[in-house]
């Protein structure tokens, strides 16, 4: 267990010891085995794509479901202020290296090439947008039968994952004007040791 981990655990085991009174229903779910570790992932979660606690919304007409958003967003919100000036968690450095990316001339004199991936978070895909922006060159590899740059492929395409993620780059390099060039391999080919 890495001290990131652990020290999540902890400070949500401690916001929602110290505000029992604010919780409605989470402070006693919070007692029962693997609870906390439920609510860690779910903040991670958030912060994967990219939500903020005011953006979860607790205008649900389903009363247990609105107060477990409303336990969550104040979970949430008292997580992000606590460790706000004290820790960075994985997806603070994701959020930070995008930020930063623009200001680096390391990055803009950079070729940079990204395979095997086919599904990523708001937070990744942010990530891939300041890359395409400002790196010299991008190349992408996707597993692919056909391009899908007008329109996702159907639900049951067998490609459907990396088409979804063709068509994500192919409208953000539209979108920031970026030169947008497609290589069909057909040939397989390997490297020889």
């Amino acid at each position: 267990e890495d001290d990131n981990e652990f020290k999540g655990k902890d400070t949500i085991q401690k916001i929602i010891e110290e505000n029992t009174s604010e919780l409605h229903l989470f402070d006693k779910a919070a007692q029962k085995q693997g609870f906390i570790s439920l609510v860690e992932q779910m903040i991670t979660e958030f912060k994967r794509y990219c939500l903020e606690p005011q953006h979860l919304s607790t205008e649900i007409d389903d009363v247990i479901l609105k107060e477990k958003v409303h336990d969550l967003q104040f979970i949430f919100h008292k997580f992000q202020e606590e460790i706000e000036n004290n820790y960075l968690l994985h997806e603070d450095y994701l959020r930070l290296l995008t930020e930063q990316i623009q200001h680096s001339d390391y990055i803009k004199d950079a070729t940079i090439y990204i395979d095997g991936f086919y599904d990523l978070t708001t937070l990744e895909y942010t990530l891939m947008e300041q890359l395409l922006i400002h790196a010299k060159e991008t190349t992408v590899s996707f597993t692919l039968d056909r391009a899908f740059e007008q329109v996702v492929p159907e639900d049951m395409h067998l490609f459907r994952k990396s088409g979804e993620y063709y068509y994500e780059l192919s409208q953000l390099c539209r979108k920031n004007q970026l030169t947008f060039k497609q290589e069909h391999l057909s040939e397989q080919k390997r490297f020889k040791n």
